[in-house]
């Protein structure tokens, strides 16, 4: 039971960052206002998505393993396009942080970056007990502000074929992003009903959070404009800043974790370390870019790298190399 609400949170968490919670990005792909059929969507392409991968990490132990299995000789141009991801989800975090608390910057920023870089260095163990302890206070304060504001349901859309196309590109685009780190708590479980309960519940949670950001953000007039939507929502509740950066200190070590990982090749401790602040220290320059922009502008682009990402691993023989024994079998037979 302990492994499925870890991995629950942490399944959250990789999606629930800086974005997330501050209703920018889901501004961006759903437009205002909640639309019913498009969150309904949401919830079935991230149980499956999330059980896929997750599924992947059982069957291969790592993501790094996934991808020498699935790409072969490809593998490293494969990695270099998760790293590029991971990249730009880092220097949206930090740009969510800056843009948080301008008064403060960079230094904040600086902070929470040297967080990070402690808590990835105790591995995926260390993801899992950050999101375990942020995550359920984050969706807890979110469910609960929300629930009393003005809400704006949408059960007729104008254009419901763009929609649904922005929805998958925004599944794709995480599950793309924090790839990583769910094959990587896939390697951890123990029983297929693990991945199952871990999944659906985490894609619940999601759903239900994105249900009451977007249809709080449709009831408010011009909160959609704000650069932090959400904070035009609950801009008189003291609590909102501190869940808006708990979102994203957990997107921040989400997407910093497989840039840390992959230092791990380099041989010498002192360079393995110095690559990863050199890491940090280029995120926070492209940080200056704004997270309204890298939002805006880079996110449909990786939703379109996670849907071929997406697609590799629902045909990947290996992965469920066991059915197609019985299909050989059974033409055996036959």
């Amino acid at each position: 039971m302990g492994r499925i609400v870890k991995t629950t949170f942490a399944l959250v968490g990789s999606v629930a960052g800086a974005g997330f919670v501050s209703g920018r990005e889901l501004v961006s792909f759903f437009g205002v206002g909640a639309a019913v059929h498009l969150l309904c969507l949401a919830f079935l392409l991230f149980f499956l998505f999330f059980l896929l991968l997750l599924h992947a990490g059982r069957r291969y132990g790592s993501f790094a393993a996934l991808l020498r299995a699935r790409f072969g000789g490809a593998a490293g141009v494969a990695g270099a396009c998760f790293l590029f991801g991971s990249f730009v989800l880092t220097s949206a975090m930090l740009a969510g942080i800056n843009a948080l608390s301008p008064a403060f910057s960079p230094w904040i920023a600086l902070l929470t970056a040297g967080g990070c870089f402690l808590i990835a260095k105790k591995g995926i163990g260390g993801v899992k007990m950050l999101h375990a302890v942020l995550v359920p206070c984050i969706a807890a304060y979110l469910f609960f502000s929300l629930s009393t504001k003005r809400h704006a349901i949408v059960f007729s859309p104008e254009n419901a074929g763009m929609g649904i196309l922005f929805c998958v590109l925004y599944v794709s685009m995480n599950l793309f992003l924090s790839a990583p780190v769910v094959v990587d708590l896939g390697g951890g479980l123990q029983r297929e009903r693990e991945a199952v309960f871990s999944s659906l519940t985490a894609a619940a949670v999601l759903a239900g959070m994105m249900f009451f950001i977007l249809a709080s953000i449709g009831g408010k007039a011009g909160a959609a404009a704000r650069a932090v939507p959400l904070l035009a929502v609950l801009g008189d509740a003291r609590a909102f800043p501190l869940a808006l950066f708990g979102g994203m200190v957990t997107g921040l070590v989400s997407a910093y974790y497989p840039l840390h990982t992959a230092a791990a090749r380099i041989r010498r401790q002192t360079a393995k370390n110095a690559a990863r602040l050199l890491v940090l220290a280029a995120a926070f320059f492209c940080a200056g870019w704004g997270l309204e922009r890298i939002v805006s502008l880079v996110y449909p682009a990786l939703g379109v790298l996670g849907v071929l990402f997406l697609l590799s691993v629902v045909f990947d023989r290996q992965l469920f190399q066991k059915h197609d024994e019985k299909i050989h079998h059974a033409r055996k037979q036959t």
